[in-house]
């Protein structure tokens, strides 16, 4: 909250550019919140691509020209060197000959879990700390829940961290129940992602480009593009064999909730109902999960 008073408390006294670093979700939306509030807003990101943790190239390919459109500048595969200015922001250096000028800065950069010095108490850390279905930790008494908390992830099926809010929720319900003598069982994280830009809506779940191993395994992908007015509609399918491991939608992200319990669910599916995953000749209805 300081810093989102902070960052108004310049918009009122009269700043006009910003630059922010980082082509993540937290930087996506604060680059199109303050080109909202007028200013002239460039975003750098390291990578060849925005949002890679969430969309594959194609969609963000469409996303990036969609805000463009609406005003953003992006330099992709560009880092910051250093930020200048004495008293104030000057701008942002990027090359030792080129300056952006920026009177905000704003760095968004992974998501790194807190988990301190934990491990020498003798916690099992990894990438955040490690969890049971019960979200308790491998020390007596103690759970974890949120974006600390390491779980089982019901697609890739290795423990990872997926810190997400709807993730965070369940799981801290699940472990406030157990600590108070409860036996709930918590069934493991799903990556999943939403947001809207200018109109133009995206969401994602699951395993959002094919494994380095496509070849093993039976993984394929198939994806559909149509244009509805000035919006790009965008949908891909990550498969296993007839297993929905995930799924990118842009544009039109009506069938989310049916796609997102597919993938949940983890039951094989006919080629009637793959197609109309693909949203060919008809909608997939809940009722089709067996």
């Amino acid at each position: 909250m300081q810093d989102a008073l902070a960052i108004n408390a310049l918009l009122e006294q009269g700043a006009q550019k910003a630059v922010v670093i980082g082509g993540g979700l937290v930087s996506l939306k604060s680059a199109y919140a303050l080109r909202k509030r007028g200013l002239e807003v460039t975003v750098l990101i390291s990578s060849g691509q925005l949002l890679s943790q969430m969309l594959d190239a194609k969609a963000a390919g469409l996303l990036q020209r969609h805000l463009e459109g609406n005003g953003l500048r992006f330099l992709l595969q560009t880092g910051a060197i250093a930020i200048t200015g004495a008293k104030h922001i000057q701008g942002v250096l990027i090359a030792p000959a080129t300056e952006l000028g920026a009177d905000i800065v704003i760095v968004g950069k992974g998501v790194r879990p807190n988990s301190g010095n934990l491990k020498e108490f003798g916690f099992k850390v990894d990438q955040g700390i490690r969890v049971d279905s019960s979200l308790a930790t491998n020390v007596p008494n103690v759970y974890a829940a949120g974006d600390i908390a390491e779980t089982w992830d019901l697609v890739r099926e290795q423990y990872t961290v997926n810190a997400t809010w709807p993730n965070a929720t369940t799981q801290g319900r699940i472990a406030g129940a157990n600590m108070c003598g409860g036996h709930e069982v918590y069934p493991g994280s799903l990556g999943l992602n939403s947001v809207d830009f200018f109109g133009l809506s995206a969401m994602s779940a699951g395993i959002t480009k094919l494994p380095m191993n496509e070849g093993q395994g039976g993984w394929y992908q198939e994806e559909n593009l149509i244009k509805v007015g000035n919006l790009p509609f965008y949908r891909t399918m990550i498969w296993q064999g007839d297993f929905l491991k995930g799924f990118v939608l842009l544009g039109d992200t009506s069938q989310c909730g049916v796609l997102t319990a597919l993938i949940k669910a983890g039951c094989p599916l006919t080629q009637t109902q793959k197609k109309l995953a693909m949203g060919k000749r008809g909608t997939l209805a809940v009722g089709m999960i067996k």
